[in-house]
């Protein structure tokens, strides 16, 4: 796959993927360092956001979303 296409993928999803020296960042676009997932392969930064939009969306439907996804913290 290549880095475009890839995009291609996940932009429309409300993700970002960038690209320094050979590992990939992904996170929610505006999201927060804490939420940044890295690695160097292509192929696992798509499937990880995918799954991070999917977790982000089914998190929507059920109700109002916390300000922050983990207990205790604002």
């Amino acid at each position: 796959m290549t880095f475009k296409k890839a995009l291609a993928i996940v932009r429309p999803l409300g993700m970002t993927i960038t690209s320094t020296q050979g590992e990939y960042r992904v996170n929610f676009v505006r999201g927060p360092e804490s939420l940044a997932y890295y690695t160097n392969d292509l192929d696992d930064a798509v499937a990880t956001a995918q799954m991070m939009a999917r977790i982000r969306r089914n998190l929507a439907s059920t109700g109002p979303m916390p300000a922050s996804p983990f207990p205790n913290q604002p």
